[in-house]
């Protein structure tokens, strides 16, 4: 017998599959591929020119499947379902590998695949991420499929903090079955870093560099974060801003810094990749990432940047939103305020022009105990074998 033959298969579905682009998911993917044989099933590929770590089996609805379903999505205004041709396609797929466990991504895609699993009679797994469990939640369609599949006998649930937990559980989650497993980082690609601490750079007459690493969209609080910062360059001007990111709110973020007379003091490199991520990290002082509830009601989880910048001992600023306070101890291991919160926000970063190397050293010890990728897959395999016995 092979080393894949010994592993138990797992379906893996998600209701577009970007690989290398989903980072987080991908990590998890990578690190239970160890132990399990892991297909990935989804109705769009969207993998193209990346190297392919797991066997994709995608799956399109054909023309007259797609023409049935948007009149039937229009007048009931229903979510995305699983068509005959894609139910046949993916139940033999599953009887033929003898999967017993089906994870799906995010909570519209477990809705979609309910009835797959169903039919299959097997296990079903769904981590929500967050929209799905904020936002989301206002729309009665969606509260009634949630229904539908919280009442699934073989059902687990996944969420991403103690926050979305108590979200699902109003929502009618079965509190017997749902688990929280936060996103980890690997710790060898986010080493410790010596920094010199802010303190020692203010003193010596040195630049104090804050960073951001995100897209420019609503709840990523970019507008606060200049606005904060430019209170901040008032009291303290040898200081730099780096908002790293791409998306549709950078034009109008930067012509608020023009605007704001600070546009010398606030670069704009464009999108990072993963594999440059630690870089800007290395060179930068404090991370900021001011979070806050989109005006649609969508909210974060816990944003890997933060996880991965503390993980270098980083100290981070950011807000009493969803489940950043799991993360971050304010005063201890990185300072929060609340959203929206300009004045609190720019009195926390002066504050951190002070600090000396304890709370970076907080903020890394922190993450190596609890969002260490390597801990929080280790806990998913044993769920994974316990739902695959169920």
């Amino acid at each position: 017998m092979s080393p894949a033959d010994s592993k138990l298969p797992v379906a893996i579905f998600l209701q577009r599959y970007w690989g290398d682009k989903m980072t987080f998911v991908e990590r998890q993917l990578t690190g239970l591929s160890k132990d399990f044989e892991l297909s990935i099933l989804t109705p769009v590929d969207e993998t193209q020119g990346q190297s392919k770590r797991f066997p994709i089996f995608s799956k399109e609805k054909n023309f007259a499947e797609k023409i049935y379903s948007g009149l039937y999505k229009k007048a009931f205004s229903r979510f995305t379902t699983i068509s005959l041709s894609q139910s046949s396609y993916w139940k033999s797929l599953i009887q033929n590998k003898n999967i017993k466990l089906i994870h799906a991504h995010f909570g519209p895609a477990g809705v979609q695949v309910l009835p797959l699993a169903k039919k299959c009679g097997i296990s079903l797994l769904v981590s929500f991420h967050g929209y799905d469990a904020s936002k989301l939640l206002e729309d009665k369609i969606y509260l009634s499929n949630l229904k539908e599949l919280f009442g699934y006998e073989k059902l687990h649930i996944i969420c991403v903090s103690e926050y979305m937990k108590k979200k699902l559980l109003s929502a009618g989650a079965p509190s017997g079955r749902i688990t929280i497993n936060y996103y980890g980082i690997p710790l060898e690609e986010f080493q410790f870093v010596k920094r010199e601490s802010p303190l020692e750079k203010i003193k010596s007459g040195k630049t104090v560099k804050f960073l951001q690493i995100a897209n420019f969209q609503e709840k990523k609080g970019h507008l606060y974060t200049v606005k904060a910062f430019r209170k901040l360059l008032d009291r303290q001007p040898n200081c730099t801003l780096t908002l790293a990111g791409s998306g549709p709110l950078k034009d109008e973020i930067e012509s608020l810094c023009k605007s704001e007379a600070i546009g010398e003091k606030v670069f704009f490199p464009g999108a990072v990749s993963v594999k440059d991520v630690f870089s800007f990290l290395e060179d930068h002082d404090i991370f900021v990432h001011h979070s806050i509830t989109g005006s649609s009601g969508d909210q974060e989880g816990i944003p890997n940047a933060i996880i991965e910048a503390m993980a270098t001992a980083m100290p981070a600023i950011s807000t009493y939103h969803a489940g950043i306070p799991e993360l971050i101890e304010d005063g201890l291991s990185g300072f929060l305020v609340n959203e929206k919160d300009i004045d609190s926000y720019y009195k926390k970063m002066e504050a951190a022009l002070s600090l000396d190397d304890q709370m970076g050293l907080n903020a890394y010890e922190k993450v190596k105990k609890d969002f260490n990728l390597s801990k929080q897959v280790e806990k998913l395999k044993v769920l994974y074998s316990s739902l695959i016995l169920e």
